[in-house]
């Protein structure tokens, strides 16, 4: 299994949890989690992920602490 699949998977079974565990809905899940996931590494960083300033004394960039849904869409763009 890839990472990509493996965190899918991740994301899937936790958005299950959250649900309640409902039955018969895990295609439902699985692809509301990879959805969820292609959209996170499709997109670009945020503008409050790493600020660049500019001018001769600045600093190239600046972490900021960004908050991502459930953890696992954070990992996935960590991996890419």
């Amino acid at each position: 299994m890839d990472d990509i699949e493996n965190l899918v998977k991740l994301l899937a079974y936790e958005l299950w949890e959250t649900a309640g565990r409902p039955s018969g809905r895990n295609d439902e899940f699985w692809f509301s989690a990879e959805a969820q996931i292609k959209q996170a590494l499709a997109e670009p960083p945020a503008a409050d992920g790493l600020v660049a300033e500019s001018g001769p004394d600045a600093p190239v960039a600046q972490p900021v602490a960004v908050a991502a849904p459930a953890g696992v869409v954070a990992e996935a763009s960590a991996r890419a």
